[in-house]
C-alpha cells in the first residue's frame, strides 16, 4: 500500500468523488455477507483503489498499478467472490489476471458466467 501524503490523499478523494468505477469486485452475499465492494475509480487519468477493509490507495498513474493494490486483492476470487466488472477489459482478458483461490467456482465476469476448474486437480 502507498503512504499516502496529505497531498495524494486530496487527489484520491477527488478521483473517488469524481471519477468513473472502471474495475468492481463484489462477493456473493450469501457466502461472506461483509467483504463489500472493492472498486477502481479513474479520473482526469489517475487511479484510485476503494477497499471496505484495506481502505483506499492511490493515486495509480496506471490501471494495472491500481489492479494490484493491496497485494493483488482485487484479482483474488474465493468461494465468496460474486461478480467482477471491468470497463477496461474484456472478459477473457480479465479472467487471464484473476488468481483463483477456490477450484470449481462459478462467478460473473463482466456479466458473463465463468467457471474455474484446476486442470491440475485430480480428485
Amino acid at each position: 500500500m502507498n503512504e499516502l501524503s496529505a497531498d495524494d490523499d486530496s487527489v484520491v478523494e477527488e478521483i473517488l468523488v469524481n471519477g468513473e468505477m472502471v474495475f468492481s469486485h463484489s462477493n456473493n452475499n450469501s457466502v461472506l455477507p461483509d467483504l463489500g465492494l472493492r472498486c477502481i475509480y479513474r479520473w482526469q487519468g489517475k487511479f484510485a483503489v476503494e477497499h471496505p477493509d484495506l481502505g483506499r490507495d492511490g493515486p495509480f498513474r496506471t490501471f494495472d498499478e491500481a489492479l494490484h493494490a493491496f497485494d493483488d486483492d482485487l484479482l483474488t476470487v474465493t468461494y465468496g467472490t460474486g461478480e467482477i466488472q471491468c470497463s477496461l477489459l474484456r472478459t477473457k482478458e480479465l479472467a487471464e489476471l484473476l488468481v483463483f483461490n477456490a477450484d470449481g467456482v462459478v462467478i460473473l465476469i463482466n456479466g458473463e458466467p465463468f467457471h474455474w476448474q484446476d486442470d491440475d486437480n485430480d480428485s
